[in-house]
């Protein structure tokens, strides 16, 4: 298991100075890319194939968020290999081991110059020490939305909203659609499943649907494709 330990920052919480959902989701996907620039197969190794870890599904459960100035501990690991698949959990606790959130990731390796997915060579296999995965609820990736959609504002993608591989980052999908939510939206578990990467330039539509448990979201293209589809339940 690699870990890092932190504390919650001002920049990183919201009007209730507690840390935001978002961060979590960018503490968790940092520790995974420092455990692999680590162990020696990181970005620049990636590079050298062309290649990339691409996310299709997040499941984020909070238990509690912690609050401004608090100690924490994230913490991941990778528990299966399968062809392209790889599948990998995250923890973030504070030092006296309470379980603030914890959440299940699955990602394709791909080729990005061929668009086509890619086996991890036995470097990048043999890099990682699998672990038993974390018991928590295993949710399935396809989500389904109930019932008539509301219609939001267009998002224009900026230079921003992009990361390494010059595509919209996986968390930034959740965070635009938190943005959507009454203010007071405290989430219990965030679903997030990824389909059409977005890039500068790109216009999203946002459908809003509501029901007893929360919300779903879906983020589409004007062709209505699915870029990402966010499900946030806070009940």
């Amino acid at each position: 298991m690699y870990s890092f330990e932190s504390k919650v920052r001002y920049s990183e919480t919201g009007s209730d100075a507690r840390l935001r959902p978002v961060m979590i989701l960018n503490y968790f996907q940092d520790s995974s890319t420092m455990q692999s620039e680590d162990l020696g197969v990181g970005i620049e190794y990636l590079n050298e194939f062309k290649a990339a870890w691409v996310l299709n599904f997040w499941q984020l459960d909070i238990i509690r968020r912690p609050s401004l100035g608090e100690s924490i501990i994230i913490s991941t690991f990778p528990y299966e290999f399968r062809g392209v698949m790889g599948n990998r959990n995250y923890l973030m606790t504070t030092p006296g081991g309470e379980r603030l959130a914890m959440a299940n990731a699955i990602y394709t390796l791909l080729n990005m110059e061929k668009h086509i997915p890619c086996k991890p060579d036995e470097k990048m296999v043999k890099a990682y020490a699998l672990e038993e995965r974390l018991e928590m609820e295993y949710l399935p990736r396809k989500l389904r939305f109930d019932g008539t959609p509301v219609a939001g504002e267009t998002i224009k993608i900026q230079r921003h909203n992009l990361d390494t591989n010059d595509h919209v980052n996986n968390a930034q999908y959740i965070d635009m659609a938190l943005d959507l939510m009454p203010q007071d939206t405290d989430p219990k578990r965030i679903l997030a499943s990824y389909h059409i990467s977005a890039v500068a330039g790109d216009e999203i539509i946002p459908y809003i649907y509501e029901d007893k448990e929360g919300y779903g979201v879906d983020l589409q293209r004007n062709d209505k494709e699915s870029y990402c589809r966010v499900r946030i339940i806070c009940n």
